[in-house]
């Protein structure tokens, strides 16, 4: 079965059958949600349950063995948008960006889940840990000879005292 695309599903409402109530029109997707539905045709539910939205998600492979075990597949990072909704008539609750950690054959249940400010907080610790793990060099050519035997500052790590979110040591 095709579901239907974002624009379609905008007008389209899912309505369930709780075995403790009357029947529920589910509120509109938030727009980046990428489930065509919710709740499966045979799932058995109630007035009280909930719900999420989920959005696409980003995968990253890394190069490294999963939980470092040699032979075991390689480390997959995954990304995504997803939401709370409860009960099940309410509005979607706060968007979320969940962070799992699994292979390409397996989720796990090593995740966490951050606001949107604190993915970006995380997102600018692992950019300063990148720039401190690879500094930039000047292309040697670019450099007179004497030059080139001079220590780089950028060599040493930055130092965290005085960033924002970063405890001072």
């Amino acid at each position: 079965m095709k579901l239907p695309s974002p624009e379609q599903r905008k007008h389209v409402m899912e309505v369930v059958h709780p075995l403790d109530s009357e029947s529920v029109t589910l509120r509109p997707c938030p727009p980046w949600c990428t489930d065509g539905r919710h709740f499966a045709d045979d799932e058995v539910i109630y007035a009280d349950d909930g719900y999420h939205h989920y959005g696409a998600v980003i995968e990253v492979p890394t190069s490294y063995e999963f939980l470092g075990m040699p032979g075991d597949p390689e480390t997959i990072v995954r990304a995504v948008l997803k939401s709370w909704t409860h009960p099940l008539d309410a509005e979607p609750g706060p968007t979320i960006i969940e962070l799992n950690l699994g292979t390409a054959a397996a989720r796990t249940d090593i995740y966490a889940e951050v606001t949107p400010a604190e993915a970006r907080a995380v997102a600018r610790a692992l950019l300063d840990l990148a720039d401190t793990a690879e500094p930039e060099e000047p292309a040697a050519s670019a450099l007179k000879p004497a030059e080139q035997s001079l220590p780089s500052d950028r060599t040493q790590p930055a130092p965290t005292a005085g960033r924002p979110g970063w405890a001072n040591a």
